[in-house]
């Protein structure tokens, strides 16, 4: 979020995730470190979203051809 002091878009956050949210502040570049840190660089998750994508819309239609 942009501004750690924004209580709705924290209050959303925690109603829709059910958890506790601490807002802290940190700078662009720290954040992005911290997510390639985490989940992998962005090409790589781009690349497993596509693979994803793909198997699952093979799947949907592969059922659609088999329910006829």
């Amino acid at each position: 979020m942009v501004d750690p002091s924004d209580k709705t878009a924290i209050e959303d956050i925690e109603y829709i995730t059910k958890c506790k949210v601490q807002a802290f502040v940190s700078t662009s570049t720290d954040i992005k470190k911290a997510i390639e840190h985490y989940y992998g660089p962005f090409e790589e998750r781009l690349k497993k979203r596509k693979t994803s994508e793909l198997s699952f819309a093979k799947a949907k239609k592969q059922s659609t051809v088999d329910s006829y």
